[in-house]
């Protein structure tokens, strides 16, 4: 596929060339929103909503690598901005003091599931702690990058990553996964 052909047909909004990228996104990418968003229908929707921001903001790639980049960027961007919304509309940001920072555990078992049931689990948590989760465990972002992007104190960061890994943890067990190869997360 010529890329640059593929975002030259974008800018001129060619109705081929759009749905050219989308395939090309959704096949590539889709699994961002899955990460982040509670169901299928969400990651859908928000999926779409990016999509929007991707046509109208194109760039010129010269290679599927670069653009791919440059759409995961905007795609989990507008996956953050989603559930923080969602979370603050809902006022359900908990706000946790603690300076027992070491108090934090982590998982090990999360790693050993694949991809499929990973994406399963996740979707059970409660939209802060998924969020805390996807961008600490799968996008490596630090605490202190968690807490700018959502506005939070970096213990509370520390705090729902925990909460979720404990969550994870009953998730897990109760689902009775058994174990998989460990898989690499990360894109």
């Amino acid at each position: 596929m010529n890329i640059k052909k593929l975002t030259e047909g974008v800018k001129k909004r060619q109705p081929d060339k759009e749905r050219q990228l989308y395939i090309l996104l959704y096949e590539n990418l889709f699994k961002v929103p899955l990460a982040y968003c509670a169901d299928k229908e969400e990651a859908r929707g928000v999926f779409n909503y990016s999509m929007v921001d991707i046509f109208k903001n194109i760039i010129d790639a010269e290679d599927e690598q670069s653009l791919l980049k440059w759409a995961y960027r905007i795609l989990k961007n507008d996956c953050i901005d989603h559930v923080r919304k969602k979370a603050t509309y809902k006022k359900k940001l908990l706000y946790v003091e603690s300076d027992n920072a070491e108090s934090y555990t982590s998982n090990d078992a999360i790693s050993n599931l694949n991809m499929d049931e990973i994406l399963q689990c996740i979707s059970q948590l409660n939209d802060t702690h998924r969020l805390c989760f996807v961008m600490y465990e799968l996008d490596g972002m630090t605490h202190k990058e968690i807490a700018d992007k959502l506005n939070i104190k970096v213990n509370t960061s520390k705090w729902y990553l925990a909460e979720a890994k404990k969550k994870l943890r009953t998730i897990v067990l109760n689902e009775g996964i058994t174990y998989y190869p460990k898989l690499k997360l990360t894109h």
